[in-house]
């Protein structure tokens, strides 16, 4: 970056991991003197004890190249805590030793539900007993369902197919039934996990707001979990993108969202069929004073903006300019 060589020519005795703190502590004065002013009787919506962070699938190929100047980078815009992914490089003792240089927070981690064929990961059926061992190295509270598992009935994707694909194929012939399946099977997870202290969280995308008569699939899920075992993670741009209001779910479940993804999702292309999330928040409209008051509401701890691939310029850019935009965001 321009700001990392323009500071190399002052500190060049620097060792790394002190650099790369200087560079994080730089960017986050930069970020506080860059955000607006609140009367006396007003405060931002994120402070020091409610944290913003970045989802690390953000910037995965930035991390691949240089996991922890990129941390340092992701702290230098703002943000004080990440949500990490299983395809992030490095062990977990590396990962953690990495978020601490940088000074971030991470208590939540996102892990397949079974194999992913194509991708390095761990996932909920093969790996349960080192995503447990993994997430107390980093010290996660949640370990989050990235998305659903597919009934063993419908198979894998086939072959040269990616998993958007793979799903957009299989969703129309779900039943209710098989999401009764997929919520028995977070039962028996959440169970394991609690066992060793760490919570389960589901993650949905917008599949889980197709309806089964009076229900959705997300409701399902909600009512055929159990909360002492099962926690959920709202994809508020997926929930948007699928028609459905993200206050009503928060308000309608509180206790059980205990997670947030803040993305928009908007359509392009002439036929408005694909969409992308890698634009920054403010984008589409979006009431996002609303939708984080009710995720406070409804006990909502960990906050996460993400970005999804294909990206027009830099993630870590577009990761910028959502923060500026939530420092306007009251309390």
């Amino acid at each position: 970056m321009a700001q990392d060589r323009a500071l190399s020519r002052y500190v060049p005795a620097l060792p790394e991991c002190s650099r790369r703190q200087l560079l994080a502590g730089t960017g986050a004065l930069l970020a506080l003197q860059a955000a607006p002013s609140f009367a006396a009787n007003e405060q931002p919506f994120f402070h020091s004890a409610r944290r913003a962070g970045l989802q690390l699938f953000s910037v995965l190929e930035a991390l691949t190249i240089d996991r922890d100047a990129t941390f340092a980078q992701i702290a230098g815009l703002g943000y004080s805590a990440v949500e990490t992914v299983t395809t992030v490089p490095g062990t977990a003792a590396e990962i953690r030793a990495g978020l601490d240089g940088a000074g971030l927070a991470c208590r939540s981690g996102h892990y397949f539900p079974e194999p992913v064929p194509g991708l390095n990961g761990l996932n909920f059926s093969n790996d349960l007993s080192r995503i447990i061992n993994d997430a107390g190295v980093i010290r996660l509270d949640y370990a989050v369902m990235a998305f659903s598992p597919a009934p063993t009935r419908l198979g894998g994707p086939a072959t040269g197919e990616n998993l958007g694909q793979f799903f957009a194929r299989i969703t129309p012939q779900l039943t209710a039934d098989d999401w009764r399946w997929i919520a028995d099977s977070l039962n028996r997870t959440g169970a394991i996990l609690a066992r060793s202290g760490l919570r389960l969280a589901y993650h949905n995308h917008d599949r889980e707001l197709a309806r089964y008569g009076a229900d959705s699939a997300l409701d399902i899920l909600l009512q055929n979990t159990d909360p002492a075992w099962v926690s959920f993670e709202l994809d508020a741009g997926w929930v948007r993108r699928a028609g459905s209001d993200p206050v009503s779910l928060l308000d309608s479940f509180p206790g059980r969202f205990r997670l947030l993804h803040i993305k928009e999702i908007v359509p392009v292309g002439e036929a408005q069929a694909a969409t992308s999330s890698a634009v920054p928040l403010g984008t589409d409209g979006t009431d996002w004073t609303a939708i984080l008051h009710a995720a406070d509401r409804a006990g909502v701890e960990g906050y996460f903006v993400e970005h999804e691939p294909p990206f027009s310029r830099s993630p870590l850019d577009i990761a910028g300019d959502s923060i500026r935009y939530l420092a306007r965001v009251r309390a």
